[in-house]
């Protein structure tokens, strides 16, 4: 018996992994939910998705050589712009609730696309309105390099390369086991960037090679898995990639989970005294659909 669960449990989560990337599956899925939960089906595919929240968020720094209280932090995480998901009004509301909120930072932490690159320079352009007193950052996720998920065939025609010069000719800096070193009100800090931990080229070591980890220092990684993978001091780690769940069902949750460590699917988590790591809720999905997680545009502010 316990056998015969383990194997219907792993056929349920795979066909429910095809929906990142097989039309005909998610078309199928769709259908039954609209047909079998007419209401809730149809709030969750016309609605839900096109909702918004600003979920505001306070963290305390506890770093001896940190000044930044009351620096102000938004971000926005997986709009996955393309052929099913191409409404510009809904992200452009997100940058004008980002603009309202008169951020010093925004952070923007990957996958930006999916499945067409005809949409690659329509986004960047869009995302050039947002506007931060310090600047614009930005992290790559797992579409944006091709990988739908890991050890399968890339499913999607991007380049990462591609999109981070489209992204830097609209004054959007991406950074790719990168680190730059920041000022605020006198303050130094860093802020630091991964490659996707499904891209194969994350590295850690590379990323934190130059930076002073005496500083504050904020990290920028797509996936939440890799904050056990990063040996070195830092204060947030922003994330996105579970889009909080998306399907969240009453009483049963999300019945699959693009991470091994579930609790880390949405909002704030303290890890250890010093490193918090934050998981925004995102503003797409690749499967149209939303239950109890409403797009997300974070605004943190440091204590």
């Amino acid at each position: 018996m316990a056998t015969s669960n383990k194997l219907m449990n792993y056929a349920v989560k795979e066909y429910l992994r095809t929906l990142h990337h097989k039309k005909s599956i998610r078309a199928i899925t769709t259908t039954a939910i609209l047909l079998g939960l007419p209401f809730f089906g149809a709030y969750s595919y016309f609605f839900a998705v096109r909702q918004m929240k600003v979920d505001k968020v306070k963290v305390k720094i506890k770093n001896s050589h940190s000044n930044l209280k009351g620096l102000k932090i938004c971000q926005i995480s997986d709009l996955h712009f393309g052929p099913t998901n191409k409404d510009k009004a809904h992200f452009n509301r997100a940058v004008d609730l980002i603009n309202a909120q008169n951020p010093d930072l925004v952070f923007l932490t990957g996958d930006y696309y999916q499945w067409d690159p005809s949409y690659l320079h329509g986004l960047p352009r869009l995302l050039s309105r947002l506007r931060a007193k310090i600047g614009v950052y930005a992290s790559l996720g797992n579409h944006d390099y091709g990988s739908c998920y890991p050890g399968e065939q890339k499913n999607d025609p991007f380049e990462y390369h591609i999109i981070k010069e489209a992204f830097e000719r609209q004054g959007i800096t991406v950074l790719t086991n990168q680190s730059e070193e920041l000022e605020w009100k006198g303050q130094k800090f860093n802020v630091v960037g991964l490659h996707d931990y499904w891209s194969g080229m994350m590295d850690p070591d590379e990323a934190f090679a130059q930076t002073n980890l005496q500083l504050p220092t904020f990290l920028l990684s797509h996936n939440p898995d890799t904050i056990e993978l990063v040996p070195y001091s830092f204060d947030v780690m922003f994330s996105g990639h579970c889009h909080g769940g998306q399907m969240k069902w009453p009483l049963v949750g999300t019945l699959v989970m693009p991470v091994k460590n579930e609790d880390f699917c949405r909002g704030l988590h303290q890890i250890t005294e010093r490193k918090h790591l934050y998981v925004n809720r995102g503003l797409g999905y690749t499967f149209r659909m939303r239950v109890n997680s409403i797009p997300e545009v974070t605004a943190m502010e440091i204590e």
